[in-house]
């Protein structure tokens, strides 16, 4: 299995969810009612947690892929 190339897809996807992240802070700064600032932060915090999600298995792929070389 290559592991490398597995966690460079989740770096991939990882980068991914930050674009989406940052689109939804330009959102957040246009918004205007409580409600939907609320749900901008909602999203953005589901974001955030698969972003760091994908970040960890990427790192935890990247150090498999050292064990299997050693």
């Amino acid at each position: 299995m290559n592991y490398k190339l597995w966690a460079e897809e989740y770096l991939k996807d990882a980068q991914n969810i930050k674009s989406a992240i940052d689109k939804e802070k330009e959102n957040l700064k246009k918004a205007k009612k409580f409600d939907e600032t609320q749900e901008i932060n909602r999203r953005i915090q589901i974001l955030r947690s698969m972003y760091y999600e994908c970040k960890l298995t990427a790192s935890l792929l990247s150090g498999k892929e050292c064990e299997q070389v050693a």
